[in-house]
């Protein structure tokens, strides 16, 4: 995050940055912490994952930055969890498919 920026903003901005696609940001979803291990347990790293999430708006996924990979994936792929991912994104997209489903509200036209 950058001074005075708010986690949504960053969040846009990263992705645009990252991947080249241009999303708008539409609610925060969660922290998760990361604790990256060594062999005895010991902790060597801890990341703050923070979800937000964000309706598509432009652009086609580029590897940008420090992104490895850019694509689309399908969801059930996802949140298998047998992708190259950070630990804890099928957390997340659980998280984001609860949220998205929780907005869509049956027609009530009689």
């Amino acid at each position: 995050m950058e001074w005075g920026e708010t986690v949504q903003d960053a969040a846009a901005r990263e992705l645009l940055e990252e991947t080249g696609v241009t999303a708008e940001p539409m609610g925060y979803l969660d922290n998760l912490d990361l604790l990256l291990r060594d062999a005895d347990g010991l902790i060597r790293a801890h990341y703050l994952l923070v979800g937000v999430a964000c309706r598509y708006v432009s652009g086609t996924p580029v590897a940008a930055d420090d992104a490895r990979d850019a694509q689309w994936f399908p969801i059930d792929q996802i949140a298998r969890a047998d992708l190259p991912m950070s630990d804890r994104v099928p957390d997340l997209l659980r998280l984001a498919v609860d949220a998205d489903q929780a907005s869509v509200r049956p027609d009530r036209r009689a």
